[in-house]
């Protein structure tokens, strides 16, 4: 349900996979961005404008998507993509990534495993504190977005990358867990990378009822009451590009592919079941 936020970094290189394994979100690590590997402090940053057009499923989400015959939406975003680590600390946001905004802790890295403890958002608020007059003038109680605590694990080989997470959420938003992996490769065209990423997110009960169930009280002419929210799968696809455009400047294309499987696709607070993304920055690498 996570819709688009945070993702990659500076220099561009094929990603290194030497010893120690340099300890990323696999969104960052598969466009071949700047990197540190696990056991040495530092940190890296860029940030740049982009613009994007999507198709949302969730209801309200742009303003007035409250039906199938609403099609596409632009939005203009800022890029911020970047990572500081200190004697195995670290926090990461990658404004374009399909995880977003990570914080932990490293706990073991070699040349092809890396595995952290970490605390990052998964689900984001609906009608909290956005200012969208389309849930304000409903009856709907506002969906608080989560905080979650739990194991990252990535594992590098030669020709592909996977990353797998499990998380628990420990803001008292819903109490639900989350299980996601993530699969990607790059290629590198001169100085142009292509990636692919592709991979599944199965969400709890829990985690469904808190954000797609409508109480009869918050029903409406155009919002039913549905209570029927499961645990259900979600699968991500992405196909993007980088290149650098000069020693300091950096552009960034990519298409997301978001589809849910089950749980809660029958929600009336989900317009349909996918979600398109195309995306295309430009930013500053410091």
């Amino acid at each position: 349900m996570q819709l688009f936020k945070f993702y990659l970094s500076c220099v561009l290189a094929v990603a290194t996979l030497s010893s120690p394994l340099q300890a990323d979100d696999i969104s960052h690590s598969v466009r071949g961005g700047a990197s540190i590997p696990a056991d040495q402090n530092g940190g890296f940053l860029d940030l740049g404008l982009g613009i994007s057009y999507y198709k949302s499923p969730l209801w309200g989400y742009p303003e007035d998507n409250i039906d199938q015959d609403f099609g596409w939406a632009p939005e203009f975003y800022l890029n911020i993509n970047g990572r500081y680590q200190y004697k195995g600390f670290f926090i990461e946001a990658y404004a374009e990534g399909i995880n977003g905004f990570n914080m932990g802790y490293n706990l073991v890295s070699d040349s092809t495993w890396s595995v952290d403890i970490i605390g990052a958002p998964v689900h984001y608020g609906m009608g909290d504190d956005d200012d969208n007059k389309t849930w304000k003038n409903s009856k709907l109680k506002p969906r608080e977005g989560d905080f979650n605590l739990g194991i990252r694990a990535n594992y590098a080989h030669p020709d592909y990358m996977v990353e797998v997470r499990l998380l628990q959420d420990i803001s008292g938003s819903h109490d639900g867990h989350t299980i996601s992996t993530l699969l990607g490769k790059n290629w590198q065209q001169r100085n142009l990378n292509l990636h692919l990423l592709a991979g599944l997110v199965y969400h709890s009960k829990h985690a469904g009822e808190y954000y797609f169930n409508v109480s009869p009280e918050e029903a409406s002419e155009t919002i039913s009451a549905y209570s029927d929210a499961k645990a259900g799968l979600g699968a991500n696809a992405e196909f993007g590009l980088t290149y650098p455009i000069k020693e300091d400047w950096v552009w960034r294309g990519f298409y997301r592919y978001t589809k849910i499987l089950s749980g809660v696709d029958d929600s009336p607070l989900l317009v349909h079941d996918e979600a398109h993304i195309f995306a295309s920055s430009v930013s500053y690498v410091f």
